[in-house]
């Protein structure tokens, strides 16, 4: 129902998933290729890099209706992308900067319970 990220490489078996954090969005129809000349501000990236896996077994997404008695079968899947590893990154004026990673409970004193501000999450090692 919305915009979570932009997928890269989706014909190949090692697909990327960029989600963007601090930046504003602006409002394009799916499929635009308008790229205008806008000024964006810098903002953090989460990369996530896949591998398309073909389980031994098919997946099925089910759909159990509020009333408990109705259990219908919407889809079944042969293959998907497994999402193994992951980098941040600094992105300024269309450049990108990998943002080295340390041990988050011993940086900056991040920890398990601090709340995220999601418009600029925290990043180990965050230059800015």
């Amino acid at each position: 129902e919305g915009f979570c990220g932009s997928l890269e490489n989706i014909s190949t078996n090692s697909p990327v998933l960029n989600i963007d954090f601090g930046q504003e969005k602006t409002a394009e129809p799916p499929g635009s290729s308008s790229k205008a000349a806008v000024k964006r501000p810098s903002f953090k990236r989460l990369r996530l890099m896949g591998n398309i896996v073909y389980p031994k077994n098919d997946y099925m997404t089910i759909n159990c209706h509020a009333n408990g008695k109705q259990v219908i079968c919407e889809d079944t899947f042969d293959h998907m992308v497994v999402f193994h590893s992951y980098e941040w990154l600094l992105v300024e004026n269309g450049e990108e900067k990998i943002i080295p990673l340390q041990d988050v409970e011993d940086a900056e004193g991040i920890s398990k319970e601090t709340e995220i501000d999601w418009n600029d999450p925290p990043v180990a090692s965050d230059p800015a």
